[in-house]
């Protein structure tokens, strides 16, 4: 066994384990990783004979001796199904842009959901594989799939969206609010509960009244777009602030 062969759920739950092992003994840490990946019950696991458990914990050994090969993907496979992957940031859907600010502050456990918001479902044809229209209402749907694909290509796709991501944000410097910017020491992001559940969904809303459409139509806007009308919104906000402060000042 090596880091290919592990799906996105396994590292999901060998993570959650990680994160208890100071409380855990070291037993039932390496128990519970091999149910995991041999996808078997921890019941299961001890009513194996010892030889054949000394021989799982050998096959498990890459874990700590290896780095997983993090890697990038034009697609996923999972089973008989396949998924191209959307790196563009800049004429991306906003809905899906906001998807993945949304998912990212939980990166482990949102992990399949970031990537199920930047696939594009295929089918297969007659001449090969066909790109299907992507349906936000199946968001959950594409999400379950990719818990079996594997770990390294879902997340090294991940990664490189993310990082498309970043480099569009840069070029919007001071379009979000202090408290939403990011702290420098960790490099996640900040801000009040507020802004976090809510705060894109508000966002999308005055870009919805500005441009005189509706909600559903901002989220079908090219991330770009969404990002300009922002902006520009942000900018006009902080503009007329300051011109009702001088108002004040002067009476």
């Amino acid at each position: 066994m090596t880091w290919s062969d592990v799906t996105v759920w396994q590292w999901q739950q060998i993570q959650q384990l990680n994160e208890k092992k100071d409380s855990a003994k070291e037993e039932d840490l390496i128990i519970n990783t091999v149910a995991i990946l041999l996808n078997k019950t921890r019941s299961q696991v001890l009513s194996l004979s010892e030889r054949a458990i000394k021989k799982v914990i050998r096959d498990i050994e890459f874990l700590y001796l290896r780095e997983p090969q993090m890697r990038a993907a034009d697609f996923i496979k999972v089973g008989k199904q396949k998924f191209k992957c959307d790196y563009d940031a800049k004429f991306s859907e906003a809905g899906r842009y906001i998807e993945i600010k949304y998912f990212t502050p939980d990166f482990a456990n949102n992990l399949h959901r970031i990537a199920a918001s930047m696939i594009i479902p295929m089918k297969p044809s007659l001449f090969g594989w066909k790109e299907l229209a992507y349906d936000s209402s199946k968001h959950e749907d594409y999400a379950e799939a990719l818990l079996s694909a594997p770990f390294e290509i879902v997340f090294g796709s991940v990664i490189q969206k993310l990082n498309n991501i970043k480099n569009l944000d840069a070029s919007f410097k001071g379009l979000f609010n202090p408290e939403q910017r990011k702290d420098e020491d960790n490099g996640r992001e900040v801000g009040s509960q507020f802004m976090k559940y809510f705060g894109w969904i508000y966002q999308a809303k005055l870009v919805a009244e500005h441009e005189g459409i509706k909600l559903d139509e901002v989220y079908k806007m090219s991330t770009v777009s969404f990002l300009n009308d922002l902006s520009y919104l942000t900018s006009k906000g902080s503009y007329e602030a300051e011109l009702r402060k001088k108002a004040n000042g002067k009476r």
